[in-house]
Order: C-alpha cells, then structure tokens, then sequence
C-alpha cells in the first residue's frame, strides 16, 4: 500500500532501457504530478493523465543513465469512492456519440410504484444523491444520472444549457423506461426537472424539486423594470467585455485551476451547506474528482458560453416557474431549506400560488442541499408525499 492509502496499480514492464526496469499502467481521471525521491533511490510517479504520464516516461528514460540510478515508475490509482456502493450499478450510455453516466436500483419492494431519475445541481453528480439512493431505492426503481458535462459522464465542448439536458433526460427516459416517472432535482435539476415537464408531459408523473433557482415569480415595479431597460444597452456591452476577458483559455484556465482546489471547494460548500457536519472529505471529493478530469476546464468554459441553440426545443418556449407552473397537472413537492445562501427562502413561498398541486416543505437547518444536510427528513417526506396521492 503506498504513501496516504493510494494502492499501487499492477505494474507491468513495458521495455528494457539501459538495465532500467520501466514500469507504467495506463491510467486517467486523478490528480497528476507529485515526484518525490525514496531511500531506495528509486523515483515515484503519480501519474495522472494519459498524455502527462508519457511525457514523464519520456523525460525520465533519458535522464536515467545519467543520473545513473534504476528507475522504477508506479502509478498509484485511488481505490473506489466508499460512496460507489451506495449508489446502485453504475453503468456508461451512449448518447448522440458521448459517453455518459447513470446509475440505478431496482425496487426492493414488489410494487406497482412509478420509477424515478434523480438530477443533481451543477457541479454535482449521482455520487451526491448517496444517502438518498438506498432508501428511496426500497420502494422505487430509482434512475440518476450525470448530466453531460458533469461527474463521470464525458467532458466535452456541447451546446450546454437547459435545453440540451432536457433532451439527455428525455432520451435516457425513451430508452431505458418507458414508463410516466417521479422526477427529483436539486437546483438546476429542478429547473431541468420543470422543463422536461412542459416539453414532456406523458412522461412525467409527479416532480419533486430541491430548491428551485427561478427569480421569475419576483413582481418588480413597473419604474424598476423601465429603469433596467433603459440600462440595458449600456450594461449588456460592459458584461460581454468582462464575460469575453473571462473565458480567454490563459485566464479562465488559471482560475478553474484554483477553484477546483479542495480548499476553494471547502469554501463554496459552506456557503452551500448551513450543516457544517455534512461537509465532509467525501464530500469534497464528488465535488472536486470530476474537475480533474481530461477537458474540465473545457467543458466549462463551453457552459460559461453557452448560446441558445435552434434544436427541438427553441428559445421561444418559456421555462420560466411563472410561465410552467400553471400548465402542470401532476403533483409537485417543493423543500427548501431556510438557510439557504444562494437562492432566498423568501422565494418559496412565491412559487405557491403558481400551482395548487404543489405542496412547500420548509427545513430550517439547511441550505441549499437540504437531500444531503438532512436525507432522513427529505427521504421520509418523499416517500409519505408520495403515498398521498397514490392511493
């Protein structure tokens, strides 16, 4: 077992140089680049991504009948997050040529109830719905999915945006269930989940969202909303220039660099969290693994980009709460967290009056990730909203 409980990978020898034993597996997606010198004067790799790796073996082959020492490369290989057995049988999709990431659980219950896809917020992933999974999964067949983009689904340049996950959830749903499904979704999920409503009723029987990022249900005065048009011309410009200096790769790179630093993600959860207790080092990894990923950076920067694209679903349909809301038919389950830093309580109550099928849950201590601060709470008033309208 190496150094800070990473186990060395089965190495295999590749070639012979100079009576050096050359060692090397192919590995990806964990964090590159720590050299460090041993007693046995013998120098380890963690080596990360395929392109780095080849380049140290490069370097190193040369330098060794140099430097005049064996050289022996290990890559070491972080074990299985304790959190993949949580989550049911992760498999790999593809869709529309990408490779994408679901898990599922059968029902441990012989029932007649609706399966469910649970859709995490941005920059999440299945591995956040870890303490949800489990006990949902004893009365329902459950679905999650990583959006493209996210987790371990494939980080690639995509028309991202609302629109586009709406068709990744749309396909998935047309391909593996075929049945009206609860739709979960935690921020954005939420915002995906009402979209996918209003594009795709058949296919939705009941919605449960976790907080819900739509300010569209805010009244603003009429001289308010005058002034902002008036301001318009002048600020769309300015934000274009900021956005424009932003996404230049040389900066944007530097800066997704930082903030996919376990320290700077410490920080944002605690903004995300009103439970100190809950952010835990697990935590930080589901957060933080898929940063590290070939094409992050990328992928990111396409999302910061993102334009309305002319697909199926156009920007002349509206998915705003305000304009949705009135439209759904099926039983809708609200929670929000009353600490939440990020999208105001005071916004939750707004979306009531939009819906007479919706039904709010307030949680006092949490923020904006009320399935992960409180599971027990959220999983039992899932299960209890549920058997209400069921029966």
């Amino acid at each position: 077992m190496a150094q800070g409980g990473y186990p060395i990978a089965r190495s295999l020898p590749i070639r012979q140089t100079w009576g050096t034993e050359l060692r090397i597996d192919t590995v990806c997606n964990i964090n590159p680049n720590a050299f460090r010198r041993v007693p046995e004067h013998k120098i380890l790799v963690r080596a990360g991504f395929a392109k780095t790796s080849r380049l140290i073996v490069r370097t190193l082959t040369k330098l060794a009948p140099i430097l005049s020492i064996p050289l022996f490369i290990e890559v070491f290989v972080k074990p299985s997050p304790a959190w993949h057995h949580q989550v049911g049988h992760q498999r790999d999709w593809v869709w529309r040529g990408w490779r994408t990431r679901y898990t599922y659980l059968r029902a441990q219950q012989d029932n007649q109830s609706a399966p469910m896809i649970l859709l995490h917020g941005f920059g999440a992933s299945i591995g956040h719905w870890r303490q949800n999974l489990p006990t949902l999964g004893q009365h329902h067949t459950v679905y999650a999915l990583d959006m493209l983009g996210f987790g371990a689904s494939e980080k690639v340049t995509a028309p991202y945006g609302i629109e586009f996950w709406v068709e990744q959830v749309y396909d998935f749903w047309q391909t593996f269930v075929r049945q009206p499904v609860i739709l979960v979704g935690n921020s954005i999920g939420s915002l995906i989940c009402l979209a996918v409503a209003a594009q795709h009723p058949d296919m939705v029987r009941a919605i449960v969202m976790l907080n819900l990022p739509d300010s569209s249900v805010l009244e603003s005065p009429k001289w308010l909303s005058g002034a902002l048009s008036c301001l318009h011309p002048v600020t769309q410009p300015l934000l274009g220039a900021v956005k424009w200096v932003v996404t230049l790769p040389p900066v944007f790179n530097t800066l997704f660099w930082a903030i996919r630093q376990p320290a700077m993600l410490r920080l944002w959860a605690k903004q995300a969290y009103a439970t100190p207790s809950a952010i835990t080092d697990e935590l930080i990894d589901i957060f933080s693994s898929p940063a590290y990923e070939r094409g992050a950076a990328r992928t990111l920067r396409a999302m910061v980009n993102g334009k309305p694209t002319s697909t199926s679903l156009t920007a002349k349909v509206s998915y705003a709460a305000k304009d949705v809301l009135p439209q759904l038919q099926m039983p809708i389950l609200l929670f929000w967290g009353l600490k939440d830093k990020m999208v105001p309580p005071a916004l939750a109550r707004r979306f009531l009056k939009y819906s007479a099928s919706l039904e709010l849950v307030e949680i006092e201590e949490a923020g904006h990730c009320p399935h992960d601060e409180h599971p027990e709470l959220v999983n039992r008033e899932i299960i209890r909203w549920i058997a209400q309208w069921q029966r």
